[in-house]
């Protein structure tokens, strides 16, 4: 069951239940993918990368950059993920419980593409 916090601004986000449950080897792709974001100084300032892997292979199955670290940049990788792998549904996605990931814009491609959302403890 998925729960609901308010971050500020006051828009509900999703909270997912842990699904993965520590289950970082599986045996086949387009099983367990998880998604994370990092930043790294450029000389303009700040740039944001969201990765996605593929947790059976282990290998980085897309990734987006921006200047602003929110859920149109996850959303972005998400949709490169699906554009190169063309998964069946239910492949579970795993992440941490940062706005980008329980965004509505973001659980709502979650659910358009048939994924699973799955985060981790706060």
């Amino acid at each position: 069951m998925q729960q609901h916090k308010y971050p500020v601004g006051g828009k509900p986000s999703v909270i997912a239940p842990n699904h993965l449950n520590r289950q970082f080897n599986p045996q086949s792709l387009n099983k367990f993918w998880s998604g994370d974001i990092t930043y790294i100084r450029a000389q303009q300032g700040w740039l944001y990368l969201a990765v996605i892997m593929d947790l059976c292979s282990r290998k980085v199955i897309s990734w987006a950059f921006s200047d602003k670290p929110n859920s149109e940049l996850t959303t972005r990788a998400l949709r490169l993920a699906i554009s190169k792998r063309q998964p069946t549904a239910g492949v579970l996605f795993h992440s941490d419980q940062d706005v980008q990931y329980t965004s509505e814009a973001f659980q709502r491609s979650l659910n358009e593409y048939g994924l699973v959302s799955s985060m981790s403890r706060a």
